[in-house]
């Protein structure tokens, strides 16, 4: 058996055990699968994050999504804002979020990008000094206000999830995922709580609170996937009524002319409609009994019109015959 004393070598066998995953996202390329990178996924997620807005675009023209939605957060005439830009998608929404970094973050990365900076251990210079002796979590750790930022984030995320999913929800729909955000704040509120008076276990309480706050938005989407399903369902039989309708309008319009030129003919007062006057007046009558009483609403006076004009002079051809 070979033995690696250098820590160096084992790594590097070690990596050369492991699968690259440029080599595997090349493999799927190469037989004709769409490979589109997303930011940190689970799989009980209901959302996937796009990195850009472009590969959120790709993707939706790849899979015939027409309609993109916004919200920008705070709402107001601020154009440089947070916005979440989503479109629901076999079950997930697809999404992409502007401006989610902050500004102070945002001079913080350039800074130390211009300048070539890196943390110590003595100093920040972007950060307080209070800080810097903030209580750790002695399980994980990270200093507690980064964990409670990090829940804060999440909180937020999920927050954002269901509005949007009341947004999509249309009209009426106002207040309903108020008890999935109303639980997801106290949740929330609760495990901040927590964590400040059981530090020693916050990556416990943390883990708690994914597996809880997930299941509440998991609540909410299935909520609103069958608010879907039922609006999807009416509209299918409100299309096949309109379809029917329409079906017999079809056979209406070839079998009723004919049903009204046999009353005409039947009429025994025909020959006696020798004026414009008394043709109107019986085309009044017929209006009112087959467009009023009996339903036929697309019938006009000029057809009605027509068809008595046709058997009156039918009517005199037959007997001069």
């Amino acid at each position: 058996m070979e033995i690696y004393t250098s820590k160096k070598e084992v790594w590097r066998r070690i990596k050369k055990m492991k699968e690259s995953i440029e080599n595997l996202v090349k493999q799927l390329k190469e037989n004709d699968f769409s490979a589109v990178k997303i930011k940190n996924y689970t799989f009980d997620a209901t959302a996937v994050d796009f990195y850009s807005l472009d590969d959120l675009m790709r993707f939706c023209k790849s899979q015939n999504v027409n309609n993109i939605f916004y919200s920008k957060l705070p709402d107001s005439d601020d154009d440089f804002v947070s916005c979440e830009f989503f479109a629901p998608w076999n079950g997930v929404l697809l999404c992409y979020s502007a401006n989610t970094k902050s500004i102070d973050d945002e001079m913080k990365s350039q800074i130390k990008a211009d300048f070539g900076y890196s943390k110590t251990s003595d100093e920040d210079c972007f950060e307080d000094e209070e800080e810097d002796y903030d209580d750790e979590d002695e399980e994980d750790g990270r200093p507690i206000t980064s964990l409670q930022e990090e829940i804060n984030s999440k909180y937020q995320s999920l927050k954002r999830k269901i509005d949007s999913y009341s947004m999509c929800a249309g009209e009426n729909c106002e207040h309903l995922f108020d008890d999935e955000n109303n639980l997801l704040e106290k949740k929330y509120k609760e495990t901040i709580e927590h964590i400040t008076i059981e530090p020693q276990n916050s990556k416990k309480i943390k883990m708690k609170f994914d597996l809880d706050t997930n299941t509440i938005v998991s609540r909410a989407y299935t909520k609103y996937e069958k608010l879907c399903y039922e609006r999807q369902k009416k509209q299918q039989q409100e299309y096949m009524e309109y379809k029917k309708k329409m079906e017999q309008i079809a056979k209406d319009k070839k079998n009723i002319p004919l049903e009204i030129a046999a009353q005409i003919r039947s009429n025994e007062n025909l020959c006696n409609l020798t004026t414009k006057v008394a043709k109107a007046k019986y085309a009044d009558e017929l209006a009112r009994e087959w467009k009023e009483e009996k339903g036929h609403s697309w019938l006009t006076l000029k057809q009605l019109n027509y068809l008595i004009e046709k058997e009156y002079e039918g009517y005199f051809q037959n007997k001069s015959n």
